[in-house]
């Protein structure tokens, strides 16, 4: 993905336990913001539900892998947590040669400007 995307993870969530556990969803990582929905749950025994996280990545986020740590932790049990990584590849963004007129690469400038001309050379036919 590329620095300054949203990325939209489903984490599944499963209470493997015989009672009834409230769980909060955390997502820790170097990126702009990790928010989880919803970000607490209730779960009846043997149930799972899905919590979507999404990141949103730096603009100037460095190419890479970066990880993400997501914990899910009983509130009422500190012994009930679970934790997963996940390594987010950020692709590096190639930089355009630069250009002397705003807005057009160097190639593109060149390749309308022969496209102009041979329009006008076209245009200019003469009969004998």
């Amino acid at each position: 993905v590329r620095p300054g995307a949203t990325v939209t993870l489903r984490l599944l969530i499963k209470n493997l336990g015989n009672v009834r556990e409230n769980v909060f969803v955390q997502g820790i990582g170097p990126f702009q913001s990790v928010s989880a929905d919803p970000i607490q749950l209730s779960l009846p025994a043997y149930e799972e539900r899905v919590v979507n996280v999404v990141v949103i990545l730096k603009d100037n986020q460095a190419p890479g892998p970066v990880t993400l740590v997501l914990t899910a932790a009983a509130l009422n049990n500190e012994s009930v947590k679970s934790e997963t990584t996940v390594a987010i590849q950020v692709a590096s963004i190639p930089v355009p040669p630069p250009s002397s007129v705003p807005g057009f690469e160097a190639g593109a400038v060149a390749a309308a400007l022969v496209g102009a001309l041979a329009l006008a050379g076209a245009g200019k036919r003469r009969r004998r």
